[in-house]
């Protein structure tokens, strides 16, 4: 979806570089997908619900085209198996799709001339063997939360001030500057700040 995204929307800006995180659920459905109907069934109209829906202001209902994804086998996670997803959604989930969108972003860069850089904090072993195949820089963060825990005591990453809440494992504001700062000392000391710099400066003496 990342890719495709990029494809439809971000290429128009003429990218130097392009950021991709990884993170674990990278391989498996979004959290809700679409509802699989048959809209040549006679029982029902799709039209009038439509606009019934929007006379009546109903705007969180139960046409709204949108199921929770399958659970996997054991019942505790999104489905990442293909075959085990809707169809239609096979081509989107596992580590071939993923090998497959990270090859067309390597083949992206090389056509349009835009670095990527893939952002994470520890990388599985697959991943990042598909990535140092396809020749893709990695960028691993984890180590820098492993110092900053360590030289301020914090025992556990969950519910601590590095994270949302007890309860959410997303960074916070400080764990969002602790990131941003390694990409920052990246695309610096890698050089790629300065050649980005340098290509506009060389194009706004050409024109």
């Amino acid at each position: 979806m990342e890719i495709e995204t990029l494809k439809a929307k971000g290429r128009q800006y003429n990218p130097d570089l392009v950021i991709i995180a990884f993170i674990g659920n990278d391989l498996k459905l979004l959290k809700v997908i679409r509802k699989e109907e048959n809209y040549f069934s006679l029982r029902r109209s799709f039209a009038i619900e439509y606009f019934s829906d929007r006379l009546t202001k109903r705007r969180s209902n139960l046409h709204d085209g949108l199921v929770d994804a399958p659970l996997n086998a054991s019942g505790d996670d999104i489905e990442s198996d293909p075959s085990r997803v809707p169809a239609q959604y096979s081509d989107m989930v596992g580590v071939d799709a993923y090998r497959v969108a990270m090859s067309e972003l390597k083949a992206l860069s090389l056509k349009q001339n835009f670095q990527v850089v893939v952002f994470t904090t520890y990388f599985p072993g697959f991943v990042k063997a598909i990535l140092e195949g396809l020749d893709l820089p990695i960028l691993e963060a984890g180590d820098t939360f492993t110092i900053y825990m360590s030289n301020h005591g914090i025992k556990e990453y969950m519910g601590s001030p590095l994270t949302v809440s007890d309860q959410d494992p997303h960074p916070s504001a400080l764990g969002h500057t602790i990131l941003a700062n390694v990409l920052y000392n990246y695309l610096r000391d890698n050089g790629i700040l300065s050649s980005i710099l340098e290509r506009h400066r060389a194009s706004s003496l050409a024109k």
